[in-house]
């Protein structure tokens, strides 16, 4: 953001009304349930207190592609509405998550303002989850932390995806520091938010996120440092984070997990002959598959602009009529609001201009988030954050709620930040 004209009593009061709102409001999102709707309702505060910046940078909100192409995305959603035949059934409150991007954008050259925030927020859901999954703490007063391993929200694999993308961003911030205090906090915050990432039981991201963690160790190795013995610190970071995974892995019999994946995987390739018409889809594996099916069905049906904003549920009964019963009518739980992969879940609402937006979104934002970690250090883990994110849409549909829609808003705000010289950021302040 360019540097803004000389503050008035107006602005100074907004300044620090942003700053309160927003670091509140970012630890409090992460956790779910109440505390996230009260931390959107603070972001959505530090949004209007952030006016005065935002209209005096706003050529630099508009030279910038990943906003608009994120922009252009919910338009479409939006116009889709006037073409479905269901909008009462469309999720209005997931555009709730949208505070974060305007809530951002004064501070986006200033990481630690949204950054810790964010990390002591996912941080604190850790051991929330950790105190219920030990027994520490008696969950049964509270249905939903009843199953620990989701901690304060409704859908683990949601949980997973802010304990994600705080584990990479803080170990990117731990990579650059040169205090050791200041390292040392980071690398908590990292490995409480890898205690969290384990504790979802989430297989998908398990796999994800440590590909992405190698990603990031060989990024900070390979372009950062060229001197002798400067891989040690990245290898150093991902040696600890995997003794902590394995070690997680054996006390948690995650390889049980692995194994029900394995054997749906099998049932899935047809291994058992007595298998009813559609068991072998009858699995979280299974599922996917007929969805991408359907979905696929469902584009061609209508190429250009989809069925409208709200459409899933209906298009699938539809879509069920016309499958081979193993194909639909066979397996429970096809017809759904939720096709657990946004990439489907657009083609069947906003057609091919949809997926099209989508993908162009999803490049743009990476290549620039991967120039933004070369200029800023403290954010060299947010192109591992956005592959990441990316890999996790495949599979569960993270545009369908507030909670994953501000997560992707966070990762779009931040890969627009810009470095500022010493005296610019000294007059931001």
């Amino acid at each position: 953001m360019p540097v803004p004209p000389p503050l008035t009593n107006y602005c100074q009061a907004a300044q620090w009304i942003h700053a309160a709102t927003l670091a509140a409001g970012m630890a409090l999102l992460p956790s779910g349930l109440v505390s996230a709707q009260v931390g959107l309702i603070l972001l959505s505060i530090a949004s209007i207190a952030a006016l005065p910046v935002l209209v005096s940078g706003h050529r630099a909100l508009l030279r910038s592609s990943v906003l608009w192409l994120w922009i252009f995305w919910w338009l479409l959603w939006m116009l889709s509405l006037t073409w479905s035949a269901t909008p009462g059934a469309a999720h209005w409150d997931a555009m709730w998550g949208l505070v974060v991007i305007p809530a951002m954008m004064p501070v986006t050259h200033n990481p630690a303002r949204w950054l810790w925030p964010m990390a002591i927020g996912v941080g604190l859901h850790s051991l929330a989850q950790a105190t219920a999954w030990s027994g520490l703490i008696d969950t049964t007063w509270f249905t939903e932390v009843r199953k620990p391993f989701r901690g304060l929200h409704w859908y683990s694999p949601y949980v997973a995806v802010w304990a994600m993308t705080s584990m990479l961003l803080m170990i990117g911030v731990a990579a650059c520091q040169s205090r050791r205090g200041v390292r040392i906090a980071a690398l908590m915050l990292a490995i409480a938010a890898v205690v969290g990432l384990l504790l979802t039981m989430n297989r998908t991201s398990w796999i994800v996120g440590g590909a992405a963690v190698v990603i990031l160790a060989a990024r900070w190795a390979i372009t950062r440092h060229h001197g002798k013995r400067q891989w040690i610190l990245p290898s150093a970071l991902t040696a600890g984070l995997l003794v902590v995974a394995a070690v997680a892995f054996v006390s948690l019999k995650m390889d049980a997990h692995f194994g029900q994946a394995q054997r749906d995987i099998m049932r899935l390739a047809g291994e058992n002959e007595d298998a009813s018409a559609g068991a072998r889809f009858d699995s979280s594996v299974g599922r996917r598959v007929l969805w991408w099916n359907a979905g696929w069905e469902l584009l061609l049906d209508r190429p250009l602009l989809g069925h409208g904003a709200g459409s899933i549920e209906l298009s699938l009964a539809k879509k069920e009529a016309q499958l081979p019963s193993e194909w639909g009518a066979a397996v429970p739980g096809f017809i759904t609001h939720n096709p657990h992969s946004s990439l489907i879940a657009t083609a069947i609402e906003q057609g091919g201009l949809g997926v099209l937006l989508l993908l162009a979104l999803s490049i743009t934002g990476v290549m620039r988030s991967w120039r933004v970690g070369e200029h800023m250090q403290q954010l060299v883990g947010l192109a591992p954050a956005w592959l990441a994110m990316l890999a996790i849409g495949l599979t569960h549909a993270v545009l369908l709620e507030p909670y994953t829609v501000a997560l992707v808003s966070l990762l779009v705000a931040a890969s627009m930040a810009e470095r500022q010289e010493p005296e610019a950021d000294r007059l931001s302040q």
